[in-house]
């Protein structure tokens, strides 16, 4: 799984759950249930295990906040956090105001000062966190990674 995630970048818990999910199908023709049932706990087990491990410090959070206090919330992620973000128009939903929202970026260890950030300049600011699994871009995984395995790829 580690070879074919390097030439070919597929994700290392999916081949691997495939080849022992493969393995599990063929032990379930002889052994007994148990057996089998016990090799879909160890499955799940692992994967979720590997997941955390091969993700461990590389996790990174999508921000998206709007506030009307956006210009203040723009010049902390820029200077004190040193973070890109783009800025989106968008209307509020119940008194219909025009705003702006910031989307960035952010690794676990920023999240926090950007959280208690926000706070300080808006109380009021709404925040969603999510978690994302894949980052291209400028200070981020480099797109020539991707590039050089399409290129193998199609020759």
């Amino acid at each position: 799984p580690i070879v074919l995630n390097k030439f070919f970048h597929w994700p290392v818990a999916v081949v691997m759950n495939l080849f022992d999910l493969t393995e599990l199908l063929f032990q379930a023709t002889f052994s007994p249930i148990t057996k089998t049932v016990c090799g879909i706990i160890m499955l799940f087990t692992t994967t979720f295990i590997m997941n955390r491990i091969l993700t461990f410090g590389h996790t990174s959070y999508q921000v998206l906040l709007i506030s009307t206090q956006y210009e203040a919330i723009r010049n902390l992620l820029i200077h004190d956090l040193d973070k890109g973000l783009t800025l989106l128009k968008v209307e509020t939903g119940y008194h219909l105001d025009d705003s702006k929202a910031l989307l960035s970026v952010v690794n676990q260890k920023d999240l926090h000062s950007l959280r208690s950030g926000v706070y300080a300049i808006d109380p009021h600011a709404f925040m969603i966190v999510s978690k994302v699994t894949e980052v291209r871009g400028e200070n981020f995984t480099d797109w020539t990674k991707i590039n050089r395995t399409e290129r193998f790829l199609n020759s």
